[in-house]
């Protein structure tokens, strides 16, 4: 027998208002590791009362040396609130040799606009 689906969040929402799964899958979540490869985490930031019956732009953040996702997650919040959009802050393991801090100015996640960001559907 196959394993059962996963419930989406539109289907959470529908068949369970109020649950507090809701408020797991919406919002800054933590780090997550992916599962294909193990070394490479990240986290998401989606707005609580987005449409889930639709597709949003995905903004996709990418950090420097200082390998701060959750930085960029949270710097893109009110940007993602306001247009409407899912931000992925991916952090990947510093190349062998890089320094892990940064020595260079960082581009600040609170200069974007809405032409910065990418959408995927």
């Amino acid at each position: 027998m196959p394993a059962p689906r996963p419930i989406t969040l539109a289907e959470l929402k529908a068949q369970h208002p109020g649950h507090p799964g809701i408020d797991l899958m919406t919002g800054r979540t933590p780090l997550f590791a992916c599962q294909a490869d193990q070394w490479f985490s990240y986290c998401l930031y989606v707005p609580h009362d987005i449409d889930t019956t639709r597709p949003h732009p995905l903004v996709v953040t990418v950090h420097g040396t200082e390998r701060d996702a959750t930085g960029y997650r949270d710097g893109f919040a009110a940007f993602a609130d306001t247009h409407r959009r899912i931000v992925l802050a991916p952090c990947s393991p510093p190349p062998s040799g890089t320094p892990t801090t940064s020595t260079t100015t960082n581009w600040s996640p609170t200069r974007a606009s809405a032409s910065t960001t990418c959408s995927w559907r």
